[in-house]
């Protein structure tokens, strides 16, 4: 038995999840308030036979050390070691097949990080980028703290490096730091670094590994190349979920109660050094769903101080939405019109930083003050729609309609007009919202459903497995699009083929790791909506999604043989035109 088995076995998920949150009975499984998302009520379910947990309110689901990742903001290899501890269980050296290439990956960027830093700080090559760095007034201890380096201007340097601490090639090129040569040069090796001359700006996970990396170019070279490059998308790092500094913001945010977001690396650092250690920037990208979602955990409270150009109020715009939609209180600190970005304003006098954050204006003071400026005459008609269109729909992005109608009866008074032509207004803007999403979702939402009802109709089959064997003959494998169905319905024809009686603890033994966490979570979704008293209600909703599944197929084929015959016929391709005619008569006779 391995060790990640071993721990599974000896942790009841049961034990471990109630001691975070407040878990009751429900049927054969356990529910409680989610902790991965604010509820009222519980949606959260636990299954203590298969060892796994899954919220139907938020979608996460999981198992033991799934939940100590997301609990405890560690990566697998933490989490492992907290619940290896728990469960009594001495970690000897990890198999690889486990997080192999995860942890190779973080030791290669670790040990990139090392090599960066030494050379920024301890020989002569990495001077002029030091020298930089001082001159934007950034402290050794900061540069100490944030682990800043120096990235030199050779296109073998750290994959030779690299090569010489034992990794192969295939790590290195999937941690981001080297690409493959199209053509190898003699003397040369097949890999050259991605980074070249560049200040190097590391980004960490919650367990203080490095996990991607950002590089900035010199001023005086900044004719080379784009001014940052970053680390691509690699299996331990995803752009739209990372968040530069939060490893070192995390603490301040919860204790201050906000997080500022800035646009650049060294906006973070040198806001950092200015005592305001609650700063963070998206890494690389404009501010994602993903990263509003993680930085809500902290707090409910975003500062968006952006740089003042067209990109930064762009991104502003962006983010300040993605916020909005998520509840999320925002406000806007100005950067001072003669300055281009924050750490130009640090730079020059960290104190009108600091007086810009604490005098951050709520965003819709911030759109009003914008829209209407120091104008106290009455608006021409004109000027009034112009306003009401750039200030409502921007109101209608806020999901509290408290808030919303406050916001509403203040833009009202301003326009000197009733409050019911402004929700008059609001209501058309979004039906017609509404009709365009929905027409561009239509295709989206059949598929979604169809495989939807294909997941339910194997998990009641598999949940009461009674009706199994009957259900499986009325569902034939081409009236299904979900190639994971279809998986475990030839393995699950292949048991009946052998055995008589159906068990579940032999079946999941015949599956794959993947399909087998497939089989669980669809079981724990029937399990969760219906008891082993409910039968009957299971048999008729068997029979229901035999039957849709079989008209949904049905339509699928018409569909297709439809648009083909068109094609045939407009082409004047006769033959392939009878041929198509019969072949569509033989699949009706054959349905």
């Amino acid at each position: 038995m391995d060790q990640v088995e071993e721990i599974k076995q000896r942790i009841d998920i049961v034990d471990l999840i109630s001691s975070y949150v407040e878990l009751k009975k429900a049927g054969a499984n356990h529910k409680a308030l989610c902790p991965f998302h604010s509820e009222k009520t519980p949606s959260f379910m636990v299954s203590q036979d298969k060892g796994i947990y899954k919220c139907f309110g938020c979608g996460e689901s999981g198992d033991i050390f799934t939940f100590i990742e997301k609990m405890e903001g560690v990566d697998f290899p933490e989490a492992l070691k907290i619940l290896a501890e728990r469960a009594g269980v001495k970690l000897e050296r990890i198999d690889k097949k486990f997080y192999d290439q995860k942890r190779v990956l973080y030791e290669i960027n670790n040990k990139a990080g090392d090599v960066f830093h030494h050379i920024l700080v301890k020989t002569k090559v990495g001077k002029k980028a030091l020298d930089y760095l001082v001159s934007r007034d950034v402290a050794q201890k900061t540069i100490q703290d944030f682990k800043i380096g120096y990235a030199v201007q050779n296109f073998e340097f750290l994959s030779n490096y690299l090569f010489k601490k034992g990794f192969e090639q295939k790590d290195i090129i999937a941690s981001g730091l080297s690409l493959l040569r199209e053509r190898r040069r003699p003397n040369s090796i097949s890999i050259y670094d991605r980074f070249r001359g560049r200040i190097m700006f590391p980004l960490y996970n919650p367990a203080g590994n490095i996990i991607a990396f950002s590089g900035r170019l010199l001023k005086e070279e900044e004719g080379q190349g784009g001014k940052y490059i970053n680390t691509p998308e690699t299996p331990i790092f995803s752009k739209s979920r990372a968040v530069f500094a939060l490893d070192k913001a995390k603490t301040a945010i919860r204790k201050l109660g906000f997080v500022i977001l800035v646009e650049g690396q060294m906006d973070v650092v040198l806001s950092h050094q200015a005592g305001l250690t609650n700063t963070v920037a998206s890494s690389g990208t404009a501010l994602t769903e993903e990263q509003v979602e993680h930085l809500s955990r902290l707090t409910s409270n975003f500062v968006f101080a952006f740089d003042a150009d067209e990109a930064g109020v762009e991104a502003t715009k962006r983010g300040v939405e993605l916020a909005l939609t998520k509840g999320i209180d925002v406000s806007i600190a100005l950067i001072p019109e003669k300055f281009k970005d924050a750490a130009e304003v640090i730079t020059k006098d960290p104190s009108v930083w600091k007086e810009s954050i604490k005098n951050a204006e709520p965003f819709f003071a911030y759109l009003f003050n914008s829209v209407f400026g120091n104008k106290k005459e009455e608006l021409n008609p004109q000027e009034k729609r112009d306003a009401a269109r750039v200030l409502l729909p921007e109101i209608a992005k806020i999901n509290d309609p408290i808030v919303a109608g406050d916001h509403i009866a203040k833009l009202a008074a301003r326009l000197r007009t009733k409050e019911s032509y402004l929700y008059d207004w609001l209501k058309n803007y979004e039906e017609k919202k509404e009709t365009k999403e929905a027409q561009n979702k239509d295709t989206i939402s059949a598929q979604v459903k169809r495989i939807s009802r294909e997941n339910h109709l194997l998990g009641l089959i598999l949940a009461f497995p009674k009706y199994g064997k009957a259900a499986l003959k009325g569902v034939k494998e081409k009236y299904l699009t979900s190639n994971q169905v279809i998986r475990i319905y030839k393995k699950l024809n292949s048991w009946y083929a052998k055995k008589r009686k159906f068990e579940m603890e032999g079946f999941l033994k015949t599956l794959l790791d993947g399909e087998r966490d497939f089989v669980n979570h669809i079981v724990l979704d029937v399990e969760n909506e219906y008891t082993t008293e409910d039968r009957e209600t299971a048999q008729e909703e068997i029979v229901y999604l035999m039957q849709k599944i079989r008209e949904e197929s049905t339509q699928r084929t018409n569909r297709n043989f439809e648009a083909m015959i068109k094609a045939a016929e407009a082409s004047g391709d006769k033959e392939k035109l009878i041929s198509l005619i019969r072949e569509f008569q033989k699949s009706v006779i054959n349905k």
